[in-house]
This record gives structure tokens, sequence and C-alpha cells, in this order.
């Protein structure tokens, strides 16, 4: 993408609307002295950005993009201000300390500069609203539009293109193995085979016996009934049945246990927070006392020394 290469020259500024009086910031992009490209990010802003990223803990929801003919993640400042204000960023993301909007700006401003994220615009005439092109003004504030582009360390991707490309030439190879590999090759893709033939017969199982006792037991019986469900591998066969519930029922539940698990985690990080602040409490009224204890050394020093001499006298 040619507009990633090219160097942001605005500078800080107020911004373009007179009117406005949210905080916005003009960005100049650092470019590194060793090629066109931005300065790697800090490790503080790095965390930053993959909090960003990471939707769940953020709670910054993106919407898809095309840019360049390339499919993207789109957001609004406003929610990125709102994420980095949140009782989450202080716990996940590990970066630095934000109280105020115009902090917030400050660091998505930072991000601009090293072109982890950057301000877009809907051109006029564009097939649809999806389609969106680099802004020639790169401002950070709430009230513009964004792509974000931080990709992260590369270091996973590469590690894993190796083991496929290892991985690949080994099957193909499989002829000129041992014949001890071999052997063992062969029970392990039986062993396979055979969990897979399980989990069809007891998915049709499941399914045969929740029919009889929808009919006979209303509202029906399910076999393993989290078999199925985005969890753990001991965890999908626990518990081994329970009572059929409706899709609304089931996004109650979940919204309840959703509730539950960040009052458990608040809870968890007041207490530390109290952990910490009585910490330093303990230590300053320590660090009190003792001061007055050598003031008090200091007073009494005079003293004895008078009544010595008189006592000499």
């Amino acid at each position: 993408m040619s507009s990633r290469n090219t160097r942001l020259t605005t500078t800080q500024g107020a911004a373009p609307s007179a009117d406005r009086k949210k905080p916005t910031t003009r960005v100049t992009s650092p470019i590194s002295p060793k090629s066109n490209k931005p300065a790697p990010l800090p490790k503080e802003l790095a965390n930053v950005a993959k909090f960003i990223a990471d939707q769940k803990a953020s709670g910054l929801k993106m919407k898809t993009g095309i840019l360049a003919g390339k499919r993207v993640n789109l957001f609004k400042g406003s929610k990125a201000v709102d994420a980095l204000l949140s009782s989450n960023y202080v716990a996940k993301a590990k970066g630095p300390k934000i109280a105020t909007e115009e902090e917030a700006t400050t660091v998505l401003s930072q991000l601009i500069s090293h072109q982890a994220m950057l301000r877009v615009k809907h051109p006029e005439g564009a097939p649809s609203k999806k389609h969106v092109t680099i802004h020639n003004q790169q401002i950070a504030g709430p009230d513009f539009e964004y792509v974000f582009l931080y990709e992260g360390s590369k270091t996973m991707v590469i590690l894993g293109s190796i083991g496929l490309v290892l991985g690949v030439l080994a099957f193909v190879m499989f002829p000129l193995w041992p014949p001890i590999m071999r052997t063992g090759m062969s029970y392990v893709t039986m062993g396979l085979f055979g969990f897979m033939g399980f989990l069809a017969v007891l998915g049709v199982v499941r399914l045969i016996l929740f029919g009889i006792t929808a009919v006979v037991l209303k509202p029906g019986i399910w076999l393993f009934p989290r078999l199925w469900d985005d969890i753990g591998f001991f965890e999908s066969f626990v518990p081994l049945w329970a009572w059929h519930v409706s899709e609304t029922e089931a996004k109650k539940i979940k919204k309840e246990e959703r509730r539950a698990k960040k009052e458990r985690k608040e809870a968890k990080r007041l207490a530390k927070k109290n952990k910490k602040e009585s910490s330093k409490a303990s230590l300053s009224d320590s660090k009190k006392s003792d001061k007055s204890s050598d003031s008090f050394e200091a007073v009494d020093g005079p003293g004895k020394n008078s009544d010595s001499s008189s006592s000499e006298d």
C-alpha cells in the first residue's frame, strides 16, 4: 500500500472545525533511518494495539471495510477512546496510564504516527459504503473513522509456516519412514478415525433420545448437552444429561454467566487495588513513625547532654 509508506507531514494543532471542542491531535510519523517504513512500536504502544485488536477484551466492535481491494477492520475514534478509558484497559492492556479523554487521544495519535491505525474516508462514487481510502489529514480524535493496520509479531506465523512445510515433507516421505514409525502412525490414524466414528454415532443417538423424550417427557432430554460447545475436551462431556433449554433461555443463561464472570473479575481487581493502597498506606505510616522517632531523639539528645554536665558540676 503506497499510502502506508508515505510520511505524514502535518504538525500538532487544533481540530479542523472551529466549533468542535473535543480533543484532536495532528500527527507526524517517525520514519526509521534504515528504510521508509515507520519506526517499530514501543512495547507500551504495542500492548495498546494488542488490546484494541482483542475485541472481546476491549469491547471495541469493529466493522468490515474494503481498502485497496483488501478487507480491513474499521472503527470510530470515540469507541477507541471509550475502550482506553474502560476498566478492562487498566486490568489487561499494560500500557501507558490513561485517565482523561485528552490522554486517550494522545495515545491514539502515537498509534497513528507509527501507522498502526490510519484515518480513512468514504470516497464519492464508491461502489458501496464499505469502500474507504486513506485520508490526507491524519488527525486523532473521537469523531473520525480509522482502519486498524497493526499485525503484531509475525514470529508465530513464520514458525507455523515452517512447521507446515516440515509436516508436508514428512507426509510425502512416508514410504521412507522406518517400519516402527509407519506401524505407529497406522495405529494413530485408526484411533483418530475410530474416535470420529464414535462422535458421529453419539450425535445420532443423542438426537434420537431427544426426539423420544421431547414427546414423552417435555421439553426433552439431551445426552451430553455441551458436546458441540466451544469449550475444553473434558468439559464437553459434563454433565451427562440435561433438560432442553430454548434459545432465548440459553441466551439469558449465557448473559448471566458473563455478568457473573465480569463481577468476579471486577471484585478481584478491586481487591488487588485495595491491597496495594493498604500496603502503600502502611509504608507511609511506617515512614512517618520513623521520622517522628528521629525527631524525638533529636529533641531528647541536647537535654540529656545538659543533665550529664550539671551532674558533673
